[in-house]
């Protein structure tokens, strides 16, 4: 999540004609895997935006003072994107209707409002709250700016995230680009024997930087999902007891 200080970007666009969702800000993840792409236009050339992450990202909306949160799939984390969308996924799972104010918003599949879009945008705009005790920067938009132009992840593209999430389960939402730290050092040969007999079990090569991240991140996968697992919970060290429940997700 984003520190208490960070600002986040409050304008989540749906753009029906986009087949992705996007977010600006690394702090309104809630999981998040770090993942190199691009973005593009349906309409527009170039190489597109850069992509960094993909993750799930859970939008708090009030309607009639009741409070819903909103978990959106797959969102590509674009920094240099002009602001938040939402896709065309959003109309698999629920009825949108894209009117302005508060006859329009996203509703359940019982037909129950569950946020409104703002009347003062030009876009079709979801209402959100910020998430937790964090706070929104002023709009993005102004009168008078152009609409904005869908974007599109290329096929091959999704392929690719899809394939990984197939066959990485575990990886999902961790970040393997930091270092060990101790007490995975330790997990890793207490369970496996070590570092390379790990990465082996995993089908990796522990040579490959690519690899060596990847088999990090499916590491602290296999430590969280541990801690479910009574056996797991606590192991002995020389210091005494280490508890695996104090390793967080990265």
């Amino acid at each position: 999540m984003a520190a208490a200080t960070e600002l986040l970007r409050p304008n989540w666009v749906i753009l029906n004609q986009s087949n992705v969702h996007v977010a600006k800000d690394r702090g309104s993840f809630q999981t998040y895997t770090p993942w190199a792409s691009r973005l593009g236009s349906i309409s527009a050339g170039g190489d597109g935006t850069p992509v960094f992450g993909v993750g799930t990202v859970d939008l708090q909306t009030c309607v009639d003072g009741i409070t819903t949160t909103i978990t959106l799939h797959d969102v590509l984390h674009v920094p240099d994107y002009d602001c938040n969308v939402i896709g065309q996924g959003i109309f698999d799972d629920d009825i949108v209707d894209t009117s302005k104010g508060e006859k329009g918003g996203i509703l359940s599949e019982s037909r129950e409002q569950i946020t409104c879009t703002k009347e003062d945008d030009h876009l079709v705009t979801v209402d959100v709250l910020p998430p937790g005790s964090h706070v929104f920067e002023p709009s993005a938009f102004a009168p008078g700016d152009p609409d904005m132009m869908p974007c599109s992840w290329n096929k091959a593209e999704v392929q690719k995230w899809e394939a990984f999430k197939m066959k990485y389960p575990m990886a999902l939402g961790f970040d393997g680009t930091r270092l060990y730290i101790p007490a995975e050092r330790f997990f890793m040969k207490d369970n496996y024997g070590g570092e390379s007999e790990f990465f082996r079990q995993q089908g990796l090569d522990i040579k490959e930087t690519e690899d060596r991240t990847l088999g990090r991140a499916i590491l602290r996968g296999v430590m969280h999902a541990g801690r479910s697992d009574q056996s797991l919970v606590f192991r002995w060290t020389q210091n005494g007891v280490f508890d695996l429940a104090s390793v967080h997700r990265y």
